[in-house]
């Protein structure tokens, strides 16, 4: 068994489903109803898979608040938004203002900037049928949609091809790639430890991450080890499976 596969399969996968991410999707993934462009969503396989469908439902919720004032009052629902805004998720892409991922910038312009064009031709597709402007936004803004308040990550460290992030609810570190897709899930805090420790948690996760980016995988367990990430029994079950050598 490979190194993630046997931290994965050694956490309590109860934590993921108790978790107030799965409540919030299993809430609001009604956003999705009718939306087969945006079907893969209603499913998560993984916690990574849980991440990308909250960004997708959290810009839908984003979406239809726009469209709900649109809707009430065309001639008040800009200063309307105005007001709103500040308190949806976003984030700065180039100097503009991203509320809704799955749309290209100029577009989230649209719904921001002057929201009142969306009940006029040929704008009003967006509200009607939007299937054809949907892009693949882990990948168009990567990063800083990670970055944001859209996936709840910390940023931890970084190489040439990947950023590594924690989790501090799911306790996962991901390793993303420049197309927005994990390479790695780090699964922490495995069932056999009598207690989590979240003090420093970062500073220690960071420290594991340096290892995984050196390629030192017997540094990397010893890392998990030393920074109370895994217990004692896993840890030398890790050494025994993968027949690692000091």
């Amino acid at each position: 068994m490979k190194l993630f596969d046997l931290l994965a399969n050694q956490v309590d996968h109860n934590r993921i489903l108790e978790s107030n991410e799965y409540k919030f999707y299993t809430t609001h993934k009604t956003v999705l109803d009718n939306l087969p462009f945006f079907s893969k969503y209603y499913r998560v396989d993984d916690a990574f898979s849980l991440v990308q469908s909250i960004i997708i439902i959290k810009g839908l919720i984003n979406k239809l608040a726009v469209e709900s004032l649109v809707i009430e009052d065309k001639k008040t629902c800009t200063a309307k938004v105005n007001k709103i805004k500040k308190k949806l998720d976003h984030f700065d892409h180039n100097g503009v203002e991203v509320y809704i991922p799955f749309l290209l910038p100029n577009h989230n312009d649209l719904y921001f900037k002057t929201p009142n064009k969306l009940l006029d031709f040929p704008y009003s597709q967006f509200v009607d049928d939007y299937s054809d402007s949907i892009i693949d936004c882990f990948d168009v803004y990567n990063y800083a949609l990670f970055d944001s308040s859209f996936a709840d990550l910390i940023y931890l460290d970084k190489d040439e091809t990947s950023r590594a992030y924690y989790h501090p609810t799911l306790q996962i570190i991901f390793i993303i790639n420049r197309q927005g897709r994990a390479d790695v899930s780090i699964h922490l805090f495995d069932r056999k430890m009598e207690s989590v420790e979240n003090e420093n948690i970062v500073r220690r996760a960071s420290a594991v991450v340096k290892h995984y980016y050196a390629n030192d995988k017997i540094g990397f367990v010893d890392s998990l080890f030393v920074n109370r990430l895994i217990s004692e029994k896993l840890y030398k079950r890790i050494y025994k499976s993968l027949k690692l050598n000091k």
